[in-house]
């Protein structure tokens, strides 16, 4: 687990560079396949395999993200940083389960440099959409 003085030090870090951090999340819907019987109730059965059928959701959660809400979303999940990307990938799966009824969910904490369009969080979010949408697709 990492410390609270590194997790500090990358915070203020990214901030020096000129970055601002922007909490994002990606829901995944998988289509549905069939039902299946269990002790008398019918459960959904899933079909993550059908990628044309997937439904995304992408969204950013507009809060500041201080030094201490950093902190204490890194420790909780018990994420780890990375200096040479543009985003810590929150490790979700380790403190909750996937909301809104999503398959599957992700979190990540995205350095963005704001530019001139940039004067609400949601303007930093529409301005880097697509950046944040092509960089969970790496996680």
């Amino acid at each position: 687990m990492l410390t609270e003085e590194l997790i500090r030090a990358h915070y203020k870090h990214k901030c020096e560079t000129g970055y601002d951090p922007l909490l994002c999340v990606h829901l995944e819907y998988w289509p549905l396949k069939d039902f299946k019987k269990i002790d008398g109730q019918m459960i959904p059965v899933f079909d993550p395999e059908d990628i044309k059928r997937i439904r995304h959701q992408y969204y950013h959660i507009d809060q500041i993200i201080t030094e201490d809400r950093y902190v204490e979303l890194i420790q909780k999940t018990n994420s780890s940083l990375n200096d040479l990307t543009d985003v810590d990938k929150i490790q979700v799966q380790n403190v909750w389960v996937p909301s809104q009824n999503a398959n599957k969910e992700e979190a990540g904490i995205f350095w963005l440099k704001p530019t001139s369009k940039c004067k609400t969080l949601t303007d930093m979010y529409k301005v880097y959409e697509l950046k944040i949408k092509i960089l969970f697709g790496s996680f």
